[in-house]
């Protein structure tokens, strides 16, 4: 359900609203928050929150250091699990400077604004998620293991299947946020799982994202577990990817399409460094099933950009693993496809890329994609250099 301020301020005061968490997220999408209480709200939607931009990692700026969170009311949703007595909501917050312009580095910013350069040429695009993750053990002194917390593999079912409950939990928590998976199982991995989301506009689907690790790491804690992330914890089990599926909500026109791929492909290996940011997220490349060669089929589910044999009107990228900022990933692609669209780029013939050399493979260290971003045209007209630089600095 969408809100508006007023009904923000309604449902506080008729439901019994104790605490309201104010989210945001740094520029590699960690999640940040402050609390207030709800006798603050109608102010805070007035005038925001002054948060400190120095303590918080992308945002520093000697020349800005007070930044002003402002609630978004659409991200309204109550927290299930904090609601015993009395009810805890939290929003998704802008980030804007105190003379009321938008902060260059806020990375839902930066996915708001290609979503309108989309819309700007007639096309509306949805997105979905498909996170991969590790359940692991906790020792007894509640610090995490390498151990999973189960021996299955790829869709087995319980009692093989020892993360099934967990797995149902997390479903039913997002259903009670309002936020509702697609389907849920157990992946290749011992331990591994794999929960994917139903299509919703780019914005709307990055904040489910951005959402669902808080939900997974939260339901594991309370069943003495953790939620790994990582996208190769284990040298000898599968990695975890981050696979994202497009469409287009407004046209059914292949030429759009094929541009819009032809754009992807294009500019990957400059946009790698944002959607695999780690240093271990390399290691996951042309592994198991993770793709390595710069490609696209509708016949195989293992290539770099897959067309779903069912769903030809999808897009799905599988480079990405759940290190990266969902609101950069989202923004990186969109502009790449609307890039192809620009220039009438064609789309390469499926598999050719195996027929060609070196230069059409994923980058095979964090160094390598970092030397990429820092050459690209593309990426400098769609990043602000800060965010770029702060990418380039960090060693992991």
């Amino acid at each position: 359900m969408m809100y508006f301020k007023d009904e923000v301020l309604t449902f506080i005061e008729e439901e019994n609203v104790q605490f309201i968490k104010l989210l945001f997220f740094d520029v590699f999408g960690r999640q940040k928050n402050v609390s207030i209480l709800p006798s603050r709200m109608s102010r805070t939607f007035e005038k925001g929150v002054t948060i400190d931009a120095t303590a918080v990692t992308g945002f520093n700026n000697p020349d800005h250091s007070d930044l002003v969170l402002k609630p978004d009311p659409s991200t309204m949703t109550v927290l299930p699990w904090r609601s015993i007595d009395g009810c805890v909501i939290y929003m998704i917050c802008d980030l804007y400077y105190p003379d009321g312009r938008r902060f260059d580095y806020d990375i839902r910013y930066i996915l708001q604004k290609a979503v309108k350069k989309a819309q700007k040429v007639g096309l509306t695009i949805e997105m979905a998620a498909k996170f991969e993750f590790y359940l692991l053990k906790l020792d007894e002194l509640g610090e995490k293991t390498n151990i999973p917390m189960d021996q299955a593999g790829y869709m087995d079912a319980a009692p093989l299947d020892r993360a099934e409950n967990i797995r149902r939990d997390i479903c039913l928590t997002l259903n009670e946020m309002g936020i509702e998976p697609h389907k849920s199982y157990h992946q290749y991995g011992k331990g591994q799982n794999e929960v994917d989301f139903h299509f919703n506009t780019a914005l709307n689907a990055a904040d489910e994202a951005a959402i669902f690790k808080w939900v997974v790491r939260s339901t594991a804690h309370l069943n003495g577990l953790w939620a790994d992330f990582s996208p190769r914890p284990f040298k000898n089990q599968p990695g975890s990817g981050l696979h994202i599926q497009m469409r287009f909500f407004d046209t059914e026109d292949e030429r759009i399409k094929e541009q819009f791929m032809a754009g992807i492909l294009k500019y990957i290996r400059q946009m790698t460094l944002f959607l695999n940011p780690n240093k271990q997220s390399y290691d996951r490349f042309g592994k198991d099933q993770a793709p390595l060669f710069i490609d696209w089929s509708d016949q195989t589910r293992f290539t770099l950009l897959r067309i779903p044999a069912l769903s030809p009107d999808i897009m799905e990228v599988r480079s990405p693993d759940c290190t990266c900022s969902v609101y950069l990933a989202f923004a990186l692609l969109i502009e790449a496809g609307l890039k192809g669209i620009e220039d009438q780029l064609e789309l390469i013939e499926p598999g050719a890329c195996k027929r060609q050399d070196s230069m059409d493979i994923l980058p095979t260290s964090l160094e390598e994609a970092k030397a990429l971003a820092i050459e690209s045209d593309f990426i400098a007209n769609v990043l602000p250099d800060h965010i770029i630089n702060t990418y380039i600095k960090k060693d992991q």
